[in-house]
C-alpha cells in the first residue's frame, strides 16, 4: 500500500510504498512477517506533474478547432481528440492503427498522402499535405492540411509523432475565385489590347483622315471669302457661322487627340519638371488671351519648385485651368488668378484661384468634370478641358478638387503624387 508518513509533528508528510510478506513453518503456520518501506514521494510527484499535464494536453487539444492525432515512431495511430471524432464519426478505438486513416480520404488523395506519410517516416523529415476528408453529418468531402512533426529523445531518436489537420475548403473555396478572376482578368486584358489598338487606329485616323482636310478646308474657304463675290445679304454671317464652326471642330479633334495621347501615356515619361518654369511656359503660350483680357497673375511657389513628373502632363493641367480661368471671367471685373504650391507628405500641392464667374456646384457638380461637358455657352471649346485634367491627376495616383461660388469665382485644388 502507498501511505503518508512524516518524521515529526514539525515535519511535512512524504509519501511511502509498503511492502510486507509472512513467513510461515512447514506446516504453514505464520511463524513472523518481513516488510520494507520505501520512500516514492519524488516519483509520486513527478506522476502527478505528468498526469496534470496529460489532463492539460487533452482538454488544450479537445477545444481546439483542428484534427490533433499522434502516433508512435512507426506511424501507429494511437490518439485523437474529440474533434476526430466528431468529424469522421469514429470514436478513438475504432481509429487506432494504420488502416482506418487511408479509409477516409478521398480515393483521389490516398495514393498521394501514403507516399507523403511513407517518406516523412523513413526520412524523419516533417510532414505537410492537403487532402480531402469526408465529413460524417452529410457526407461531404473538404479539404484539410494536414502537418506533422516527429518527438525525438535525448538521442535523437523518433519515439512520437504528433499532427494536426486544419479545415481549409473556405481557403480552397477562395482559391478557385482567384483562379477564375484571374482568368477573367486576363480575358479583359486581352479585349483591352484590343481596344487599345483600335485607339491606335482611331488616333491615326483623327491626325491624318480627319485632320489633314479640316485643315484644307479653311485654307480654300479662306482663298475662296477673298477672291469671291457674295451678294447676298446674309453672306457676312454665314462666313462668321462657318469659320466658328471649323473653329470649334479643330479645337474638337484636337482635344480629342490629346485625349487619346492621355490614354497611351505611359508612366515612365517622367524627369524633373521646374514648376516656375512650366508656368512661365503656360503664360507665354497664353499671352495673347491674357493680354486681350487685362488678366493679372499671381505665382507662389514653396521650395523645391521640381517635381519628378510628365512634363507634357503637367503643362496640359496648368495649360486647360488657366485658360479657364480667363476665358471664364466675370464681365464687371479684372481676371485674377493666383497659383500657390505647397509640399504635404511627399506630394505637391497646387492651387488655382480665380475671381470668374464662379460654378452652381449644387447644380453641375456631379458633371463638372465629364467628358464634353459645357457649362457656358459665351465661350469656345469641346467640353473636354476639366475631363483631361482629372484624368491626367488621378491616372497618377493623385486627386483634383473644387469649390466654387456662383459670380464670385473658382478654386481647383491638386494634389500631385510624384512619379517613381
Amino acid at each position: 500500500m502507498k501511505l503518508r508518513w512524516r518524521a515529526h509533528r514539525a515535519a511535512p508528510y512524504r509519501w511511502f510504498q509498503a511492502y510486507s510478506s509472512p513467513v510461515k513453518d512447514a506446516d504453514g503456520n505464520i511463524r513472523y512477517w518481513m516488510g520494507a518501506t520505501i520512500d516514492i514521494h519524488e516519483y509520486e510527484e513527478a506522476h502527478a506533474l505528468l498526469e496534470e499535464k496529460n489532463t492539460s494536453f487533452q482538454f488544450l487539444a479537445d477545444v481546439m478547432p483542428h484534427m490533433v492525432w499522434r502516433t508512435d515512431a512507426h506511424g501507429f495511430h494511437n490518439y485523437f481528440n474529440r474533434r476526430w471524432v466528431e468529424y469522421t464519426g469514429y470514436d478513438v478505438e475504432s481509429s487506432l492503427g494504420t488502416e482506418m486513416w487511408n479509409n477516409l480520404l478521398h480515393p483521389e488523395d490516398q495514393e498521394q498522402a501514403q507516399r507523403i506519410w511513407t517518406h516523412s517516416l523513413e526520412a524523419g523529415e516533417p510532414y505537410e499535405i492537403e487532402y480531402r476528408f469526408k465529413r460524417a453529418s452529410d457526407g461531404a468531402w473538404r479539404w484539410f492540411l494536414a502537418r506533422a512533426l516527429p518527438l525525438r529523445n535525448a538521442a535523437g531518436e523518433i519515439v512520437q509523432w504528433y499532427g494536426t489537420c486544419t479545415d481549409i475548403e473556405d481557403k480552397k473555396h477562395t482559391e478557385q475565385q482567384l483562379e477564375s478572376q484571374k482568368q477573367e482578368l486576363e480575358s479583359q486584358k486581352q479585349e483591352l489590347e484590343t481596344i487599345n489598338q483600335d485607339l491606335d487606329r482611331f488616333v491615326h485616323m483623327i491626325g491624318h483622315d480627319l485632320r489633314l482636310p479640316l485643315v484644307n478646308m479653311g485654307a480654300l474657304f479662306d482663298a475662296l471669302t477673298e477672291n469671291g463675290c457674295f451678294d447676298a445679304a446674309d453672306s457676312e454671317q454665314l462666313v462668321r457661322h462657318y469659320r466658328k464652326s471649323h473653329k470649334a471642330m479643330t479645337t474638337t479633334l484636337s482635344d480629342l487627340m490629346e485625349l487619346a495621347r492621355l490614354q497611351k501615356s505611359a508612366q515612365g515619361n517622367t524627369t524633373q519638371v521646374n514648376l516656375r518654369d512650366a508656368v512661365d511656359e503656360v503664360l507665354e503660350s497664353l499671352g495673347p488671351l491674357a493680354s486681350s483680357s487685362h488678366a493679372e497673375v499671381s505665382v507662389q511657389l514653396d521650395e523645391p519648385e521640381s517635381i519628378l513628373y510628365s512634363k507634357a502632363n503637367l503643362r496640359s493641367i496648368l495649360h486647360n485651368l488657366f485658360s479657364n480661368a480667363i476665358k471664364y471671367r466675370h464681365p464687371d471685373r479684372r481676371p485674377q488668378v493666383e497659383i500657390k504650391s505647397s509640399w504635404q507628405e511627399g506630394n505637391l500641392k497646387l492651387t488655382i484661384s480665380d475671381n470668374g464667374l464662379g460654378i452652381d456646384l449644387e447644380k453641375h457638380g456631379k458633371r463638372l468634370f465629364g467628358a464634353f461637358n459645357r457649362l457656358h455657352s459665351h465661350t469656345e471649346g469641346s467640353g473636354l478641358g476639366l475631363y483631361i485634367v482629372k484624368r491626367i491627376v488621378e491616372t497618377k495616383g493623385g486627386q483634383i478638387s473644387v469649390s466654387s461660388k456662383e459670380g464670385y469665382g473658382t478654386t481647383f485644388t491638386i494634389k500631385l503624387k510624384p512619379m517613381a
